[in-house]
């Protein structure tokens, strides 16, 4: 399984990013099936933050299409639940590193990664995911995992 992260579903959207054609292109080969990408809630709650923030995409979209947008990531990703056990890898996360501010939400990812046995994270923030038993793939990266994907 492959996490993908917030920003690779919100330049999936955004057609006037220049990451949009290989973040559109994981979300469709991991809703079709063809490559192992999941989300999990928080990754979908950030998504909504994201989009519907003026201050974070010049384009924002209302709550009625964030939310939109989100439940038709629903229906075409796996949605991993939040594991019991996620607050026990946060502190041993928290171990490796001590982040400020946001840099907590990273960690938190990272932590449900691990309670569900998710090695692989697809991002465009690689440097954020710097933890022992983490790879973090950019969208090309991912892609050229699966050439016959391409």
């Amino acid at each position: 399984m492959i996490l993908l992260d917030t920003n690779v579903l919100v330049y999936s959207v955004n057609r006037a990013a220049a990451e949009h054609a290989d973040s559109r292109r994981i979300v469709r080969l991991s809703a079709a099936g063809t490559l192992p990408g999941v989300v999990v809630p928080q990754v979908l709650l950030e998504f909504y933050a994201t989009m519907t923030s003026g201050r974070q995409v010049t384009t924002p979209l209302s709550p009625a299409q964030a939310r939109a947008e989100v439940e038709g990531f629903c229906r075409r990703l796996t949605v991993k639940p939040v594991p019991t056990d996620v607050l026990s890898h946060l502190f041993a996360s928290l171990s490796e590193q001590s982040p400020s501010g946001h840099g907590i939400f990273d960690v938190f990812l990272v932590a449900q990664m691990k309670g569900l046995g998710i090695g692989d994270v697809c991002t465009y923030n690689v440097a954020g995911f710097n933890f022992a038993g983490i790879r973090a793939l950019e969208p090309a990266q991912v892609l050229a995992l699966y050439p016959t994907t391409s």
